[in-house]
C-alpha cells in the first residue's frame, strides 16, 4: 500500500469515527469517566531541564492539567515547594509520583515529605529489578518494609487510606 493511500484511509476511519461519536479518546463520556488528561514528566525531562516554566506552559497550553512526577529526577533543580507553586502558577497539578523500590527503603520520609509539599495523591512504585527479589524470603521481606512504610505514612498524617492523599 502506497503511504498516500495510507494516509487517506486514516482519515477517513478517524473523521467517520468522529462523525459517528465513537473514538473512544475524543468521546465526552470518556473524559468525564476518566478525569483530565495527565502527563509525565519524564516525556519532557529534556525541555524542562532547557526552560522549565516556558515547557509548563506549554503543557497546559495543549491541555495538560496533571501531571506525574519521577522522583529519580527530583524536582529539576527546584525545591518541592518552588515545583508545587511553578505547577500551580502554569494551571497544572502534580497527582502522582513514581519512585524506585529502594526509595521506600531509603528516603522514604523525604519522599512523604516532598509528596505532602506536591499535594500528591500517588505514590506508586512501579517495580522490581530482578536482583533485589530472588526467593520468597526476599518477597516476604519487602512486603514487611512496604507496610512499615504504610505505617510511617500513616503516622505522619500522610495517607488516609488509599489513594495517598497529602
Amino acid at each position: 500500500m502506497k503511504r498516500r493511500t495510507f494516509l487517506t484511509r486514516l482519515g477517513a476511519c478517524t473523521a467517520g469515527g468522529l462523525l459517528a461519536g465513537t473514538d473512544p479518546l475524543l468521546s465526552a463520556q470518556t473524559q468525564t469517566r476518566r478525569g483530565p488528561l495527565g502527563i509525565q514528566l519524564w516525556a519532557v525531562r529534556h525541555e524542562l531541564q532547557q526552560d522549565f516554566h516556558r515547557t509548563l506552559g506549554r503543557l497546559a497550553a495543549i491541555g495538560y492539567r496533571n501531571v506525574e512526577r519521577v522522583s529519580w529526577f527530583g524536582h529539576f533543580g527546584q525545591s518541592a515547594a518552588a515545583l508545587s507553586a511553578a505547577l500551580r502558577d502554569a494551571g497544572l497539578r502534580a497527582t502522582s509520583t513514581h519512585i524506585s523500590s529502594g526509595a521506600v527503603l531509603l528516603g522514604w520520609q523525604r519522599h512523604l515529605d516532598d509528596a505532602h509539599a506536591l499535594g500528591l495523591e500517588y505514590v506508586v512504585c512501579n517495580s522490581f529489578s530482578a536482583d533485589e527479589v530472588t526467593s520468597q524470603d526476599d518477597w516476604r521481606e519487602r512486603a514487611d518494609r512496604f507496610n512499615q512504610a504504610g505505617d510511617l505514612a500513616r503516622q505522619g498524617g500522610h495517607v488516609a487510606g488509599l489513594p495517598f492523599r497529602a
